[in-house]
């Protein structure tokens, strides 16, 4: 079954040929398509062919450009490494540190990435999880980065209970009830991110074509909640499905809830019997395992 994330990724292959970084004035500039996908990490088959995270179209585009495999983010949270990109400012200097810093109070007239192309004779059309899509972390109104955007359809085809089967007030929940934590099948017409393929896809093929266009594909996913189609989950199999490797020096701290409450309510989503929590005894040990 193709996707229509394959299919963006299939375009954008097509689109993002070798471009050089700078241009003579009297060549024409090339479209630009900046695609942003949230809380990927790197236990993908894009960095190792034995990971266990199967990422083919990633690998096909990776295979037509340049692959950086140690471009850290600034802060790991939404907001502020979001921040860092699109304006080129550290924490340090912009003061967004976190997801509850408000980056347009802080940074009301800082020119951004896609203000800056919009300045340097682009179009700029984009959708879905650019900016972190909390409240501090939308675009400006009053002077926003993009000609069009397509707001990010978050959370489509909301179920009314979780699927995990958890529910609020029941003893021991506690958080699991919250819909930012749950997980399981969510067999929806359309999920989250297909609302921004779509668009993406449609303005790659319909776009006025009288300047050139820089086009942002937010993809939320594998943001929380952890839903996803049923074809999915058929590719991991949940007795198949294994803890990343401990770092040396790791420790597993502390296990949560046995059997869940009331499984019975979904019999398709996964018991986890522990939360494994990582100890380092110094962060030196992390840079020094990570294999990126």
């Amino acid at each position: 079954m193709i996707t229509s994330t394959q299919k963006l990724f299939a375009a954008a292959a097509l689109c993002l040929t070798a471009v050089p970084f700078a241009y003579a004035a009297d060549k024409p500039k090339p479209d630009i398509l900046f695609i942003a996908i949230d809380d990927m990490n790197d236990w993908t088959t894009l960095f190792d062919d034995d990971n266990p995270i199967q990422t083919p179209n990633l690998k096909r585009l990776a295979a037509r450009g340049a692959f950086f495999s140690k471009a850290y983010c600034a802060v790991p949270a939404c907001n502020p490494s979001r921040t860092a990109i699109l304006t080129g400012l550290s924490p340090v200097t912009s003061g967004v540190y976190g997801n509850g810093n408000s980056w347009k109070k802080l940074l009301p007239d800082v020119v951004t990435l896609p203000q800056y192309f919009g300045q340097h004779g682009f179009a700029t059309r984009g959708g879905g999880k650019i900016f972190h899509h909390g409240g501090t972390g939308t675009d400006r109104e009053d002077n926003p980065s993009f000609d069009e955007f397509l707001k990010l359809r978050i959370h489509s085809g909301k179920p009314e209970t979780n699927h995990n089967g958890y529910r609020r007030g029941e003893p021991g929940v506690r958080g699991l009830a919250s819909q930012s934590w749950d997980w399981g099948v969510h067999d929806v017409e359309k999920q989250t991110d297909e609302f921004t393929v779509d668009y993406v896809t449609e303005v790659m093929r319909t776009a006025k074509r009288d300047k050139p266009l820089f086009l942002a594909a937010g993809i939320f996913r594998p943001h929380l909640p952890f839903w996803a189609p049923p074809e999915s989950f058929e590719r991991y199999p949940f007795d198949a499905v294994e803890l990343p490797p401990q770092p040396e020096g790791a420790v597993i701290l502390a296990t949560c809830a046995a059997e869940k409450p009331n499984r019975a309510r979904n019999e398709n989503a996964p018991v986890f019997h522990l939360l494994p929590v990582l100890l380092f005894p110094d962060p030196l040990d992390i840079r020094g395992t990570q294999n990126m």
